[in-house]
């Protein structure tokens, strides 16, 4: 069984936040950003990749599913949480990221994360990351898309799939208990 569990949702719901909160919890468990795999294997800055044209995020994708394995066996970690998207939204279109790149990744499970589209709305004005511009509603919109992708991803590769809401108390051992305890999460 895989030791990849990638976790998706809209940019600025707090994967990161969630993650790096939980590896540093439990040391079993690693982190990696694809964005972070991409930009060291493309030499680009994450901004740039984040506004790439629908054919590079594709290629993109390709190069993640080449280079990540050799990610993880550099940290060594029994298990490898992948902060991930399965839809890139780049200012002008939104993409979604091909079942085979996932089916490539062969992940163990996958978590989704969503919050309050106004929530979302507010961390992603006032962190200073390039983020295209969305209105809560339209936030709101692309959460639902992530999440019924992820469902239908998950079900065709049948591995489980946990959705999860953020709060500020949040934390992803639930979450994460939950898609490590069998195939029924």
């Amino acid at each position: 069984m895989s030791n990849l569990i990638v976790v998706f949702g809209v940019s600025g719901v707090g994967k990161t936040t969630a993650c790096r909160s939980f590896v540093t919890r439990n040391s079993e468990f690693a982190y990696i950003t694809a964005s972070e795999v991409l930009r060291r294997a493309t030499g680009l800055p994450v901004e740039q990749l984040r506004r790439s044209s629908k054919e590079e995020v594709l290629a993109n994708q390709k190069i993640l599913t080449e280079r990540l394995p050799d990610e993880i066996t550099k940290h060594g970690a029994q298990f490898v949480l992948l902060d991930a998207q399965n839809i890139i939204d780049n200012g002008r279109d939104l993409i979604e990221v091909p079942v085979s790149i996932l089916e490539d990744l062969s992940p163990r499970g996958v978590i989704v994360l969503e919050a309050d589209p106004n929530d979302v709305y507010a961390r992603r004005n006032g962190d200073g990351r390039f983020r295209p511009s969305r209105t809560p509603e339209e936030l709101s919109e692309q959460m639902n898309l992530i999440r019924r992708i992820a469902f239908q991803q998950a079900a065709r590769l049948d591995i489980p799939c946990v959705v999860s809401r953020v709060t500020r108390s949040f934390e992803m051992d639930d979450c994460i208990q939950k898609l490590l305890s069998g195939p029924s999460a």
